[in-house]
């Protein structure tokens, strides 16, 4: 279902996102790099975890009134060998 691949033991990982779709508002956010994938609904044993430390907010023009709201983000990662 997942494919596996083997992470150097340095380096990093670059999310990007081209295009942010989110209506305006104030949002909280939190980041993590789970050792597996939980099928259970459980939170999976972590390597790391920053659980709501990201804080930002989306601001509109005054006359653009169209309630965007929050819906799942298209994004691409790459993984920087760190040798």
């Amino acid at each position: 279902m997942y494919g596996l691949v083997k992470v150097p033991a340095k380096g990093s990982f670059v999310f990007s996102l081209k295009t942010l779709l989110l209506g305006r508002g104030s949002y909280v956010a939190s980041a993590a790099i789970f050792k597996r994938l939980s099928a259970n609904g459980l939170e999976a044993e972590s390597y790391h975890v920053l659980d709501r430390c990201i804080h930002f907010e989306i601001l509109q023009n005054v006359w653009d009134n169209i309630e965007r709201g929050l819906c799942l983000q298209p994004y691409e990662v790459e993984l920087i060998d760190g040798k």
